[in-house]
């Protein structure tokens, strides 16, 4: 029963990254390849350490999909997106990746590790947000709130398993990093209408001068 929760949100993972991709391919979305070259060591980084420290491939089957839809996603805006250097919240956040691989070698903490990489997965977001917010970013909502579902059912699975509490926290940021995504998107739109709205409005009013 828990195995088919998991592989449910698996599915629907592999469903929000088919669009995903689909949407590149078109052209309809424009990823920073940048970003996602970061997204991919940070993802395979979090799979293993995760995998590591919970010993349970059930909990884990969500972030194996998801690292392997990643790097697809990755191959695809190598060809498709559009590069631009690491900035400097890309470039913490790789540093911060490091060291917490760092921190799982020296130490031999999977967990400690998980812990710390939460921190550059929340940096390594920035980016997308402000290049959403300034219009750089040409993003939907439906893969992100896809996205967000998978990362809800995992927390219920991690529940299930009686999971520890450090084991909630990368699905609980992931969950809430992914749904701010597609918030942002929704009010980007909301906000671009009322400025085209608001532009049509004053087309049509009479100048200075001519009343």
């Amino acid at each position: 029963m828990v195995f088919l929760l998991s592989l449910l949100g698996a599915g629907i993972s592999v469903v929000g990254f088919l669009s995903y991709n689909k949407k590149i391919i078109s052209g309809i979305v424009k990823p920073n390849m940048a970003t996602w070259i970061l997204f991919s060591f940070l993802s395979v980084l979090n799979l293993t350490s995760y995998l590591v420290m919970t010993q349970d491939i059930v909990k884990s089957l969500l972030p194996l999909v998801s690292t392997m839809a990643t790097l697809s996603v990755l191959t695809i805006a190598v060809v498709k997106g559009q590069f631009s250097k690491l900035n400097t919240w890309d470039t913490l956040a790789l540093i911060i990746g490091g060291v917490s691989g760092l921190v799982w070698l020296v130490f031999k903490s999977a967990g400690l590790a998980n812990l710390i990489l939460q921190f550059s997965v929340i940096i390594s977001f920035i980016p997308t947000y402000w290049g959403i917010i300034r219009g750089n970013n040409i993003e939907k909502i439906s893969p992100w709130m896809t996205w967000t579902t998978t990362y809800i059912i995992m927390i219920f699975v991690v529940a299930i398993r009686n999971g520890q509490w450090i084991e909630y926290i990368y699905p609980v940021v992931a969950g809430v990093l992914h749904s701010g995504v597609g918030i942002v998107v929704c009010f980007s739109k909301i906000f671009c209408r009322v400025q085209l709205d608001r532009d049509k409005i004053f087309l049509f009013l009479p100048k200075r001068g001519n009343v």
